[in-house]
């Protein structure tokens, strides 16, 4: 006799559930009538889904009080909590965030105030600012803090803004001083790093000199021009990375001025040295890094029904449904019970089948 673990979801549009295997503590006394199995005894459970049920939750859910289910408004979380003590009532044990039925799951779009051309900088990777101004620019190498090298080591950059290469120092045959390997560390692949030490450091702003600024600009193009929001609660940079900006070599010249010549032999010496170097660069600077952030939060509903069998209760079935619809638009309520209402109540009365 075969009987699986059962998990029934109810969730917002376009989100994804993955459920692992539960601890032992969740298992459920096995009923006292027969137990579905793959091959028998689904008639009785059959015979418990019903047309009163499944009108009875429809009803509620495509009413006018739940004012079209809108992932992010208040009709969805009515939905939800609606489910939810649908769950409760069956005695089905809270799985979800801090103990409750709930998958919480956030929605977000965020762009710039302002366009970009000679440079470029991630909403998603930099705080809000309005507006940013200073006469001096650091020139720090890298911006590398490792062991191994460190632009950092002796220097004070509290509230200052630096200049930095993206990617890191090698040498005459391609090694990089970091791995001593023609292999380059996680320090060129992951600028991010940087920003997070540069906040370490209480750097202000850093400018990162981007040698193929075309590329970075085209493949972001579609992020900071798009209204599109994207599941994720955003980067959230603040608190833990440095406001930043990628900026053309052309626009690093600019920053330069009269010490280019300088400025390139220091920047060589530290490729043929191995050895940080530092240049402070006077210069007017201000920039407005003002963001637009919309944000929707929404919550699937999760039910569980744990199976009795001892190896068969660790695989998972899946029943799912999404509860929410198109809301309001004025006046008009867009109800759902076809889109998809009926789905939801269906799983709901099959939970009661099930539980």
């Amino acid at each position: 006799m075969k009987k699986y673990l059962l998990a029934l979801v109810l969730s917002v549009t376009s989100s994804f559930v993955l459920l692992a295997q539960l601890s032992p503590e969740l298992a459920t006394t096995p009923p006292d009538h027969p137990m579905l199995t793959a091959s028998a005894n689904a008639a009785p459970y059959a015979d418990m889904i019903t047309v009163e049920d499944l009108r009875s939750y429809l009803t509620v859910l495509a009413s006018d009080e739940f004012e079209g289910r809108e992932t992010g408004q208040e009709g969805q979380r009515k939905a939800a909590d609606f489910i939810a003590a649908h769950f409760e009532k069956l005695g089905l044990p809270t799985i979800g965030d801090s103990s409750t039925y709930f998958q919480n799951i956030a929605f977000t779009a965020e762009s710039w105030d302002n366009g970009q051309i000679d440079f470029v900088s991630f909403p998603s990777a930099n705080s809000n600012r309005e507006r940013f101004a200073t006469t001096e620019v650091l020139f720090l190498g890298y911006g590398i803090d490792d062991p191994n090298y460190s632009d950092y080591e002796g220097k004070n950059v509290e509230g200052k803004t630096i200049l930095i290469y993206r990617d890191e120092p090698v040498d005459k045959d391609g090694n990089s001083w970091l791995t001593g390997t023609p292999e380059l560390s996680p320090w060129s692949t992951d600028w991010r790093k940087k920003m997070e030490v540069a906040f370490q450091h209480g750097v202000a702003t850093v400018l990162l000199i981007d040698a193929d600024i075309k590329t970075t600009v085209g493949e972001a193009r579609k992020t900071l021009l798009s209204s599109e929001m994207r599941m994720g609660e955003g980067g959230n940079p603040e608190g833990h990375l440095a406001n930043n900006m990628f900026i053309s070599s052309t626009l690093a010249k600019e920053i330069v001025g009269k010490k280019m010549k300088k400025f390139v032999k220091l920047r060589d010496g530290i490729k043929k040295s191995g050895k940080p170097a530092h240049m402070d660069l006077p210069c007017r600077l201000s920039m407005v890094q003002k963001k637009n952030k919309r944000q929707l939060l929404g919550s699937n509903v999760l039910g569980f029904i744990e199976g009795s069998d001892p190896r068969l209760k660790k695989e998972v079935v899946v029943v799912s449904a999404h509860y929410d619809h198109l809301g309001k638009k004025g006046p008009a309520i867009y109800h759902g019970a076809d889109d998809n209402g009926t789905g939801s109540s269906t799983v709901m009365d099959i939970a009661q089948a099930l539980a």
